[in-house]
């Protein structure tokens, strides 16, 4: 998604740092001076951080899909099974 918005944006950003923890990405844009795009959530949980600014990315939109798969198995969990059915409910 991130990728895709550079791209619909024309930019070319040379990423210093590339990890899948949001606390590791948060203390190295702390730490390093880097900037870094994130959920917006993630700032209001932790609060107001010293050195640390949130600017809402308002261009491009980003929208994307998400699908749910799982295995067909007999019998199926009550959990599964109630996760499928409201995410049929859910769809357009």
């Amino acid at each position: 998604m991130v990728d895709r918005a550079f791209a619909v944006a024309n930019a070319h950003p040379s990423p210093r740092l590339e990890t899948n923890s949001i606390m590791n990405l948060l203390a190295s844009v702390k730490s390093m001076g880097l900037a870094s795009i994130m959920p917006e959530y993630f700032i209001n949980v932790l609060g107001r951080l010293e050195g640390v600014k949130a600017i809402p990315l308002v261009e491009p939109t980003v929208q994307h899909k998400v699908g749910l798969v799982g295995l067909p198995r007999e019998p199926q969990s009550p959990l599964i099974s109630a996760l499928f059915a409201t995410a049929k409910k859910l769809k357009p």
